[in-house]
């Protein structure tokens, strides 16, 4: 069985649709529920949506507008952003998203120990934003702007033992630059963990996207590569058709 993945990432900020590069400066970019259509016509297998700005500006999660977005999409949605405790959980998955991701508030090992037993490994992402210095790999903080002095081989030993079901790796200085995959850095983390990972940052193209999955990755997710129709270039939502999606996921 085939296992591999290919997911649109969408960034959003005060419910609209964003895009950002090395994670400065969200750039308007169009509205969330028709892109969400255009991904449905297009059959795309799954979306993973990240609002980028509730928890820097402190603010509450718009279940509304997301009930709204996640009942127009014909797959399945994955959330993060703005989570502050167990009943936001609890609210995102009843309103219809399939896995909640967690990034400042996976910091809260109690809290991603709690929320695995409540609601199973299996509906939670665990997101790390991650860039490479020196060739070291050093886990970011979003909030702040500013590398930390934390390793991803620690974080994910930490992480590892609360049996999360997901990663979600954010390359901080590939993103939005639409310059090629880390494949070198993605297969050091790949040696870290058994459990399975999307990759973000960098797509430049389909076949650089089937280049990364013949490297070992089995899961990867991208933000310009199908919003823009090239790097500079206006908007054009796009995704692999059929044959193309097929071709990139044999390898």
């Amino acid at each position: 069985m085939n296992l591999n993945r290919i997911i649109p990432c969408l960034l959003i900020e005060k419910n609209k649709l964003v895009k950002t590069k090395k994670f400065q400066s969200p750039e308007y970019v169009g509205d969330p529920k028709n892109t969400i259509k255009l991904f449905n016509e297009m059959n795309c297998s799954e979306i993973i949506i990240l609002d980028i700005g509730l928890t820097k500006q402190n603010k509450e999660i718009d279940y509304e507008f997301l009930k709204n977005i996640v009942s127009e999409a014909f797959m399945p949605v994955s959330y993060g952003g703005g989570v502050k405790n167990l009943n936001d959980i609890n609210k995102l998955l009843n309103i219809g998203c399939e896995k909640i991701s967690l990034n400042t508030k996976s910091y809260d090992y109690k809290f991603v120990e709690n929320s695995v037993k409540m609601f199973g490994g299996s509906s939670l992402i665990i997101s790390l934003d991650i860039i490479n210095v020196e060739n070291k790999i050093f886990c970011y903080n979003y909030l702040e702007n500013k590398i930390t002095n934390q390793t991803i081989q620690e974080r994910l030993e930490k992480i590892n033992s609360y049996n999360v079901g997901e990663y979600f790796i954010n390359f901080v200085n590939k993103d939005g630059t639409m310059t090629g995959y880390d494949i070198e850095t993605i297969e050091k983390i790949l040696k870290l963990t058994n459990s399975q990972i999307t990759f973000c940052g960098g797509a430049s193209s389909y076949k650089n996207i089937q280049k990364t999955l013949l490297s070992g990755a089995k899961s990867l997710a991208a933000g310009s590569l199908f919003i823009y129709q090239s790097l500079g270039s206006g908007v054009l939502i796009n995704f692999p058709d059929g044959n193309e999606y097929l071709e990139m996921l044999e390898v």
